[in-house]
């Protein structure tokens, strides 16, 4: 899992210096995932929750966001 949030972190990384916005909800949502699932609910899911809905929307990418909120509930978060 350390890996794969490195490897998640550096695509953050990427698509800032890039302004790409795009794939970032996405990389934002599978963080949140990957932290919920190592350390539980905790702020930092909630701010990758929060950060992935607001790229989401901004991308008008209703299909990310479904899965978000599916998730979400799914987790009682």
């Amino acid at each position: 899992m350390e890996t794969a949030n490195a490897l998640l972190n550096y695509g953050v990384k990427v698509c800032a210096e890039n302004h790409v916005t795009y794939y970032i909800a996405r990389i934002y949502a599978q963080l949140a995932m990957n932290e919920n699932r190592v350390n539980g609910n905790n702020g930092k899911v909630q701010d990758y929750i929060d950060k992935a809905l607001v790229f989401s929307e901004f991308n008008g990418n209703k299909k990310e966001i479904e899965v978000i909120k599916r998730w979400v509930k799914a987790n009682n978060l």
